[in-house]
């Protein structure tokens, strides 16, 4: 990953990030934490703090122990931070990003989503100069459970190469990008297959739409039927399929004990819901499955295409 390297004992000699401005914020997050006034953590506190451990291991080579004493912040409470058991302050996002040495433009776009804090969704903008999908992969890793819609492009956890490189360079990313970009989503896809229960709802669009040419689409469908002989649950909605507002692809996570998040793709930017939000995304993935073919009935549907490429 780009970017300089913070030695991990150089804030401790009196040099680098941590002087008088952050002693000060700690003992003001101090104070706020004696109040009793922060409040109970939140959905966008578990993103915002798997975004701040990820940028800790990609951009630095401190430990959490080190973060911690850098910082001048408690191991137990940074450890909350990092893990979404602990409400997050636009200070707190500014103290450790400076500290992490994350550039003024990059520090500013997380510490203003952070300062606007809304009730049932968190949105944010592409972070330059960061890992690519550093909110989703971030935040998936400790799902049990993932369920997908996906309309006119298959789910990207199950693309191949050839396939998703054609369907970034169509909607103007640049191949360097597109690289780092399959690097992050094959970690993904190894973290997520290793301990998720998946499930794909795929429309019948996404059968005949043909990123890269009908080669590559060959390739990916013969990729998606391996998918499903490995446990995949991947179901096909039928093209005429009459359906309640299904408008835009989606993907829910699920936790073992905190609340359900909906991530949501746009082209530069993405959106992540929860509560009250959520409930739309549960009554859909139920309306879904009423309607969608079975697993081998899908396999059936996807052997079907290959005969006919």
């Amino acid at each position: 990953m780009a970017g300089r390297r913070l030695h991990p004992r150089r804030g401790l000699r009196g040099r680098g990030p941590v002087g008088p401005t952050h002693r000060a914020g700690h003992q003001g997050r101090k104070r706020a934490d004696m109040s009793g006034r922060r409040r109970s953590p939140q959905a966008r506190d578990r993103i915002l703090g798997a975004q701040l451990r990820t940028i800790r291991m990609e951009r630095t080579d401190l430990s959490l122990e080190q973060a911690a004493e850098v910082s001048m912040i408690s191991l137990s409470t940074l450890s909350r931070i990092e893990n979404g058991k602990r409400h997050i302050t636009s200070e707190d996002v500014a103290l450790l990003l400076t500290i992490y040495r994350v550039p003024a433009r990059q520090r500013a776009l997380l510490v203003d989503a952070a300062r606007a804090e809304v009730p049932s969704g968190w949105w944010q903008g592409r972070l330059p100069g960061l890992p690519p999908d550093i909110g989703v992969a971030s935040h998936e890793c400790t799902a049990t459970a993932l369920t997908s819609w996906s309309i006119a492009v298959l789910p990207e956890l199950l693309q191949t190469r050839a396939y998703a490189s054609a369907f970034l360079r169509m909607n103007g990313t640049e191949q360097r990008e597109i690289d780092t970009l399959w690097e992050t989503r094959a970690r993904r896809r190894d973290q997520v297959f290793a301990r998720a229960d998946i499930t794909a709802f795929v429309h019948e669009l996404a059968l005949h739409t043909p990123f890269g040419g009908r080669a590559a689409l060959k390739e990916q469908l013969h990729h998606l039927l391996a998918s499903v002989d490995r446990g995949i649950g991947v179901r096909l909605l039928r093209i005429g399929e009459p359906l309640g507002a299904l408008v835009h692809p989606w993907l829910l996570w699920e936790f073992p004990r905190d609340p359900a998040v909906v991530h949501v793709g746009l082209q530069r930017s993405e959106v992540f819901l929860h509560e009250p939000e959520i409930g739309l995304y549960l009554a859909a993935r139920t309306e879904l499955a009423r309607a969608a073919c079975t697993v081998a009935e899908t396999r059936t549907a996807i052997a079907a295409v290959i005969d006919r490429l």
